[in-house]
């Protein structure tokens, strides 16, 4: 792994559905604070890599500072590798 990198792993166990025809919509959310109020610079990106791994990236830059997101679009369930959406969320 990268430095200043996090790597994390979401388990949901015997999640109990009411339809097999249900969905599951799992938010994630982070904040980043500023200490200067004026003249902030920021710009926030959404896309598919383009490095063919089936993945999605998100950055976000605040002046000269940026954060970086990989987003797979697979996961396990029920011991299965399935595809996933990733889609970002607006507030």
């Amino acid at each position: 792994m990268n430095p200043s990198s996090i790597k994390y792993t979401i388990e949901i166990s015997e999640y109990k559905f009411s339809s097999n025809l249900n969905q599951l919509q799992l938010v994630m959310t982070a904040s980043l604070s500023v200490n200067k109020t004026n003249d902030i610079c920021s710009n926030k990106e959404f896309s598919e890599t383009s490095s063919g791994d089936d993945s999605n990236y998100l950055k976000i830059q605040i002046d000269d500072h940026s954060l970086y997101g990989r987003f797979i679009k697979r996961a396990l369930i029920d011991s299965i590798p399935r595809p996933i959406d990733n889609v970002p969320l607006d507030s």
